[in-house]
């Protein structure tokens, strides 16, 4: 997993958003971006949640008054598995579709854990490819 993060140019951005975000903040965030998965973390930048765009649907629709005075804390959110930067590939891959997960958010093994980046399937289908055009 550190092999990819550390291949992308610019390690490649995400981002990631704070447990106080208002849900309008969040909404807007989620409008603006491609990214389908969000770290979220608490005063220490720990990891305290991870939030999908296909958990937000009834924020989505729900009335704006509602968005306007919910935290994104105030919300139960999904449980979605993380990895460590230092697991195999395989072992992520595994995780991803447990969850039928198109992303994953790989945090930190040191305490406290911290997302380092996304990785999602043409991440590893990509670095797949490198190494066997280079066994060659």
């Amino acid at each position: 997993v550190k092999d990819i993060l550390n291949s992308r140019p610019g390690n490649q951005s995400f981002l990631s958003v704070d447990r106080n975000t208002p849900l309008s903040m969040l909404v807007d965030r989620l409008a603006s971006s491609k990214q389908e998965i969000f770290p979220v973390v608490g005063n220490d930048q720990a990891l305290v949640a991870v939030v999908a765009k296909s958990d937000l649907s009834t924020v989505l629709t729900a009335d704006p008054i509602f968005r306007q005075t919910m935290l994104l804390d105030d919300l139960t959110l999904k449980e979605h598995p993380v990895v460590f930067e230092n697991e195999h590939l395989r072992s992520v891959l595994a995780k991803m579709d447990i969850d039928n997960a198109e992303g994953i958010v790989v945090v930190s093994s040191a305490l406290p854990r911290r997302p380092l980046g996304i990785l999602t399937h043409n991440d590893i289908a990509a670095a797949y490819q490198l190494e066997m055009s280079s066994a060659r």
